[in-house]
């Protein structure tokens, strides 16, 4: 995201991450109005809200006494295709440009990158690890392994929980390790037939 910020400004952009490419595994599963707005005003919210779930499909949150069983509570939350119209007819402290829109973040990730990629001056750069860098008074040299190394004026570090940037400096993490080593898991199981009417995102 920051890359398509600076990017459009004029900014030249080195963008490294260590991974092979935008992340596979199931991540963050929504986004909130205000980042579908920064979207709009880059120019592919729509794009993004082509994404996820089928256009007509509920995004509701139900709680069930068991899966798919007795519910207890629902918040009713309108579909891809509602939410296009629904925010036209907001007013005053509750307008909006644009509604949240859930889906995973693995299918947004490649959209900011197409984006950022086709934005002159900014080069992105995965399956490269940074490894450390040095202040040299009126700019930074970035250590990059198996690559030369780069010099810029400002450095980033949106490297995560275990971020090397973060880590340079010296500025210590309050956490434990089961945190900075978390995960989530995806499973595929044949459980339609059980939901029935019962179409939620979230169960």
């Amino acid at each position: 995201m920051l890359a398509n910020e600076l990017g459009r400004r004029g900014i030249a952009v080195v963008l490294v991450d260590q991974n092979p490419g935008t992340t596979q595994n199931a991540a963050a599963n929504a986004t909130q109005a205000r980042t579908m707005e920064h979207f709009r005003r880059l120019g592919f919210a729509d794009e993004v809200r082509a994404l996820g779930l089928p256009p007509d499909f509920p995004t509701d949150i139900a709680y069930f006494t068991r899966f798919a069983r007795h519910e207890l509570a629902r918040f009713s939350l309108p579909s891809s295709r509602d939410a296009r119209q629904l925010v036209t007819t907001l007013s005053g402290s509750w307008s909006a440009a644009e509604l949240p829109h859930r889906c995973n973040q693995k299918f947004i990730e490649p959209v900011l990158r197409r984006h950022a990629e086709a934005l002159p001056g900014v080069s992105v750069n995965y399956g490269c690890r940074m490894t450390g860098f040095h202040e040299r008074g009126d700019f930074i040299d970035v250590e990059v392994e198996g690559h030369p190394s780069i010099r810029t004026s400002y450095l980033v570090g949106a490297d995560g929980p275990r971020s090397v940037v973060r880590q340079c400096l010296g500025v210590g993490v309050q956490s434990t390790e089961e945190v900075l080593h978390s995960f989530s898991a995806v499973v595929r199981a044949p459980l339609w037939g059980v939901v029935g009417r019962h179409r939620l995102a979230q169960y």
